[in-house]
């Protein structure tokens, strides 16, 4: 460039001179197919802006040109392969413009472009270096400037863009917070106790309920303030002095001044709830609540912002006066004989004590000069200089306070923590004299024996205080377990090595893979998470997430974007900890947060706590229930009597009472708390009788009435919130709930705390179970996901162990299955949601309009006549064509063969073997997709055929082999369907992988126009396979078909037959083999249920290297540990 411009002005000394070559003479003229030219015509579709420049430079490249530039640099005709070439140029050029450092999606774009437009410009400037050759190439001096500027500025956005990005000294970028600012005014200012700061996650009914019973200190602490003063100071100074307000003894709950006391503590934690989280204050929050507060001290905050928040304690309302209005009134002067009038800033503080001239440097003199007590006075030019003084003052003014907080604290520490006594004590029957014993201890209380029967009070005592050393052992050891939190019962031990499908494929995740998969509101990484990949930093930990929610999405059957619900879900490592917490959901910003430290093993239990919050919005957000969580208020389906039973009751009961309709409802009341009531709705009759007493003609009189209910005299019992809510997801919900409350985890909960039993968190500790339940069916190991979630082993009611357990485990995983089965999913314009509410939904096709679209398509001659003979059903609706049994098909003899599953989850189409009858459902189908439906069902029907099953099985075989020989002769076809098989993760060693070879075969054979000869035969094969068997199943006019549509019959062929494949077993010797290294497991795992995942994963193996004819791997051998102590 620098030579370009000196010829320019004419200074050609600059340059050695280049020998003008005659171009017309070069030894080789290149053709118009050498490797520049297919480089450079390839830009354009890599990057659309180097059109213009890359067209430019293509037509300066005639045959003649391209041979000097070849006698010049051999790169110009050298192959790609070639580490000369072009291509590599490229390459190198681009990895010095690096530098080592590793780029953003953003930066490899760029660098890209700014690494083409250098080859375009270096191009050239090889020709500009010949005068005659420039001309002849048709370019202008205007041309080659304007594309060295559009490289320079290519350069520049690229390098700006490069030193823009955090690196690690390794050159790996760093991982910071990406997608949406998660608006986290805690990250790197100030650390909350989530214990101290509960009010800041409560509801603002139970906020109430903890106002009313609970001092104001332990709702709404005072060092809240003091840490929200780090933050914002003059907020914190306001709700200080709002909260003085308030000290003393709370209101009684009868007094008029209650409601004032609770309008004023809502609205100020409100206003607290605000400023850290950026919320609106409850609608309580008016300003009368702050009337006295306005009226009292609005002058006085703003001057307890600048104090340090260590004198906050000993400072009240009223402390800080007005210094102007105090001279004017009384003729007194400041004693350093200023005027008090020069100062923009001045305060007079006042204080329970004379003000001696060594403790205020500056204060008041009356007329005589004497100094004023009690008020000292604190001046500035400026607020700096202000604040400064101020907390000069107030340090001298507070000392002797300030030395007995110290002296008091220092006390504390030095005096042994009293530890109270254990109190024994019994609960029971006084008459019978049979106790319970219980033990307390502070104001946790424990049962210690079952009920037992004594002779007398006495001798209870007696008993007590004979055992009363054994019952005070056995309550600390029932305290040790009562206290241990959910991670001790799950235990310390690391994480377990992942099992399970590489959905990485062995790389790390990126901030654009992380966003792609799931569509998170955003991650964001606390302060003190080091950049990394070992355990505990951050790469580490997205690696292990992106993990986890790709396993979760495969375990719950859900698009991996639904994970994100709807997009509105943000992911925190170890930014938003709380104490002792490994992890936790806000509900009130939709994150879920892992801790550094503990956040491992949780993640599912949280996400669940995300999904109970998300299901619940629409009602919380109607006000239909206080709750923000549908485990609180879901409810199994509800039964009463029929208006038919209750009709026939009131005809029974009129003979006796002038009051039927009320002796209806409490027989229905007495009926339906009847504990076998619900039974009856499954089939049971229940029996029973009602006795009644009436006045009739002045008398009293009883009668008894008969009850034989079945299942026909029910009615449902709809609930309010089902115009929000669809009553399959409510009452699914209902049932998962209903089933943790029947399990014994419930009862042991119930001796703890209302956290413990509370139906939130049974719930999110009962789907971990269900996560954990279908690892083990998945074949997968994810401790990060969670782990330890639940016993085989049945451990009964007397222990505080948090998750289930035995038999229940099964029957709550069951009821999860039944939930997560109706829950739908839709795509939006933000991910995907999962979502509960009832959806209009469109209208299905009538079954005449779907037939009049089949013969409109294929003639009446054609797929319409498999209809005619019943081989193709059109149903209208999902209980035609025993719908029950196909979509459960373990229950009867139905198979389900699904064609596609839309988002509602809604089968549009199966086959019934027993009448070899496909059938496709009309209320489920569109216009648009009627017809695709229609013909993948004849490909599924055509793979029952046994006849030309073998066919098939043989074409699949077929395209196999051409597929390796044409990816050993690199034919585009089979590249092309090499690609797609990567896209879908497709990989040698899976089960069908030849069957999706043969389908994207099909596919792809059909769009492509220079078919090699033996691709061509065989796809005629394959096409005339499908006219042949539907000539012989009465479609007579097959001419109709389009060739996609014998793609789409073909496709579904081979798809059903990879489905049908049966499971090829391991051989007795690859048995044998397997034995060998499970002993040797033996020493690796202290349980054999633990190696189960490892076991299922060499059985896969093992069968797949014995298909392949391959020796399977020996055991390796491990001797057994000696005994004893070893030297």
């Amino acid at each position: 460039m620098a030579r370009l411009m000196a010829e320019q002005l004419g200074f050609d000394f600059f340059f050695p001179v280049y020998q003008q070559k005659d171009f017309n003479k070069v030894k080789n003229p290149i053709p118009r197919n050498s490797s520049v030219l297919e480089w450079i015509q390839e830009l354009p579709n890599k990057d659309p802006s180097l059109r213009e420049p890359a067209e430019k430079v293509l037509s300066a490249l005639t045959p003649e040109i391209l041979g000097y530039l070849q006698d010049k640099n051999p790169s110009y005709y050298l192959p790609a392969g070639n580490r000369l070439s072009l291509e590599n140029r490229f390459k190198r050029s681009c990895e010095l413009m690096k530098a080592g450092k590793e780029l953003d999606k953003k930066g490899n774009k760029l660098l890209a472009r700014a690494g083409a437009l250098r080859i375009l410009a270096s191009t050239v400037f090889d020709i500009s270096q010949n005068t005659e050759l420039l001309k002849q190439s048709g370019l202008t001096q205007a041309d080659v400037a304007a594309l060295f500027e559009i490289e320079r500025k290519a350069d520049n956005d690229f390098f700006k863009h490069r030193d823009s990005l955090k690196h690690n000294k390794d050159g790996s970028l760093k991982l910071e917070d990406f997608g949406e600012d998660l608006n986290n005014t805690r990250k790197g200012k100030v650390r909350v106790n989530r214990q101290s700061n509960q009010f800041l996650y409560d509801e603002q009914s139970e906020l109430e309920k903890r106002l009313s019973r609970e001092p104001l200190d332990s709702v709404w602490p005072k060092d809240s303030i003091i840490e929200l003063q780090k933050i914002n100071p003059k907020a914190a100074a306001c709700l200080w002095l709002v909260r003085g307000t308030m000290s003393g003894r709370k209101p009684a709950q009868s007094s008029p001044r209650y409601q004032g006391y609770l309008k004023t503590a809502l609205t100020a934690i409100g206003l607290h709830r605000q400023v850290l989280f950026g919320e609106d204050a409850p609608e309580v929050g008016d300003v009368r609540a702050f009337d006295r507060f306005y009226g009292i001290g609005k002058e006085s905050y703003e001057v307890l912002s600048l104090a340090d928040g260590k004198f906050w304690p000993f400072l009240r309302m009223g402390v800080f006066r007005n210094a102007k209005a105090i001279p004017t009134a009384n003729d007194w002067k400041l004693s350093d004989g200023s005027d008090i009038n020069d100062y923009p800033f001045q305060i007079a503080v006042g204080f329970n004590e004379n003000n001696a001239k060594e403790k205020h440097p500056l204060c008041f003199l009356d007329e005589d000069g004497e100094r004023i007590p009690y008020i000292a006075v604190v001046v500035g030019k400026d607020e700096e200089e202000f604040k400064q003084n101020l907390n000069r003052q107030l340090s001298i003014s507070l000392q002797r306070y300030l030395e007995a907080e110290k002296q008091e604290d220092e006390q504390k520490e030095d005096k042994p923590k009293k530890i109270s006594a254990i109190r024994l004590f019994g609960r029971g029957d006084r008459q019978s004299h049979t106790y319970e014993i219980y033990g307390k201890q502070g104001s946790i209380e424990l049962q210690l024996t079952e009920r037992i029967a004594f002779k007398s009070d006495a001798d209870f005592w007696d008993y007590v205080l004979r055992h009363q050393e054994e019952f005070e052992s056995k309550y600390l050891e029932l305290r040790t377990e009562y206290s241990k939190s959910e991670k001790d019962w799950r235990g310390n031990s690391p994480i377990r090595e992942r099992i399970g499908t590489d959905w990485r494929q062995g790389k790390d995740a990126t901030p654009e893979m992380f966003m792609s998969t799931f569509g998170f509101r955003g991650v964001e990484f606390g302060n003190w998470v080091k950049q990394g990949k070992h355990g505990r930093e951050r790469q580490w930990m997205l690696n292990n997430a992106f993990d986890s929610l790709k396993d979760l999405a495969e375990i719950l059957n859900i698009p991996p974007k639904a994970v994100a619900l709807n997009g509105e879900l943000g992911l925190c490592f170890g930014s938003r900890g709380f104490g002792s917490a490994s992890a936790h959901y806000d509900p009130q910003n939709r994150l879920i947060n892992l801790t550094k430290t503990k956040g491992y093993s949780s993640l599912a239990h949280e996400w669940f706590h995300a999904l109970d919050h998300h299901m619940a919005c629409d009602l919380y957000e109607a006000k239909l229930f206080e709750s923000k969580f549908l485990s609180d208020k879901a409810e199994p389906v509800r039964f009463g009597l029929s208006e038919a039973y209750k009709e026939n009751l009131r005809r029974q009961i009129e003979a006796y009472s002038k009051t039927p309709d009320a002796v209806v409802e409490s027989i229905e009341s007495k009926l339906t708390s009847n504990p076998l009531f619900p039974a009856v709705s499954t089939g049971l009759v229940l029996e029973t009788v009602t006795h009644h007493a009436a006045f009739k003609d002045g008398r009293s009189v009883t009668y008894s009435l008969k009850h034989q209910i079945t299942k026909d005299d029910l009615r449902e019992i709809h609930f309010e919130h089902e115009t929000k809510l669809r009553p399959q997801v409510f009452h699914a919900w209902g049932d998962v709930v209903e089933a943790i409350r029947a399990s014994s985890m419930h009862q042991r909960m119930k001796k703890k705390n209302a956290y413990w039993q509370s139906k939130i968190e049974e719930s999110a500790r009962s789907f971990e179970a269900f996560v954990q339940y279908r690892c083990k069916e998945l074949n997968i190991q994810n401790d990060f996901l969670t782990n330890a979630a639940f016993s085989e082993k049945s451990l009964g009611k007397d222990n505080f162990y948090p998750y289930l357990d035995g038999e229940d485990v099964k029957k709550v995983c069951d009821k999860f299955r039944e939930l997560f089965a109706v829950i739908k999913n839709k795509e939006t314009k933000k991910g995907v949601e999962l979502y509960s509410r009832e959806i209009t939904e469109k209208v299905g096709t009538p079954r005449l309009d779907i037939r009049e679209l089949l013969t409109k398509e294929f003639g009446e001659n054609g797929i319409v006549q498999l209809i005619k003979a019943n081989k193709l059903y059109i149903a209208q609706n999902q209980k035609e064509a025993l719908f029950i049994h196909a979509t459960k098909e373990r229950e009867g003899n139905f198979q389900t063969l699904s064609v596609q599953e839309p988002l509602n989850e809604k089968v549009l189409g199966f086959y019934d073997p027993k009448r070899k009858c496909s059938y496709i459902v009309a209320d489920n189908l569109t216009k648009e997709n009627a017809v695709a439906v229609v013909l993948h069902e004849i490909g599924v029907h055509m793979s029952r055929d046994s006849q030309f099953k073998e066919r098939t099985e043989r074409l699949i075989t077929q395209a196999n082999e051409l597929f390796q020989e044409g990816l050993k002769g690199k034919d585009p076809l089979m590249e092309k369907v090499q690609k797609r098989l990567s896209d879908s993760n497709v990989h040698p060693f899976f089960k069908n992988y030849k069957e999706e070879v043969c389908g994207y075969l099909i596919e792809e054979a059909a769009k492509e126009i220079n078919k090699t000869p033996k691709v061509q035969r065989w796809f005629q094969e394959v096409t005339s396979t499908v006219k042949v068997w539907l000539s012989e199943h009465g479609v007579l006019d097959v001419s109709r078909l389009k060739t996609q549509d014998l793609v789409t019959i073909a496709k579904a062929n081979v798809k059903e037959i990879a489905r049908q494949k049966p499971e090829v077993k391991l051989s007795p010797e690859g048995m044998k083999v397997l034995a060998e290294h499970v002993k040797a497991m033996n020493f690796k795992y202290s349980k054999i249920t633990d190696a189960e995942p490892e076991i299922k994963t060499l059985y896969r193996k093992f069968v797949e290297l014995e298909q392949a004819g391959k020796p399977l791997p020996k055991a390796a051998v491990v001797e057994k540990p000696k005994s004893g102590l070893q030297r």
